[in-house]
């Protein structure tokens, strides 16, 4: 599953939660921001 998948869901994924605590964020505010598309997480595990 996606990030804007599992934002549009209202669910928290451990990306989202990392991100909202490094860049100081409230995690509602993030995930809202993701469903709506103003926020993409990049994430390549080959990395």
């Amino acid at each position: 599953m996606t990030q804007l998948e599992s934002a549009l869901k209202g669910e928290t994924t451990e990306q989202m939660a990392k991100v909202a605590e490094d860049e100081g964020m409230d995690i509602d505010v993030l995930r809202k921001a993701v469903a709506e598309g103003r926020v993409v997480i990049p994430h390549n595990p080959r990395h």
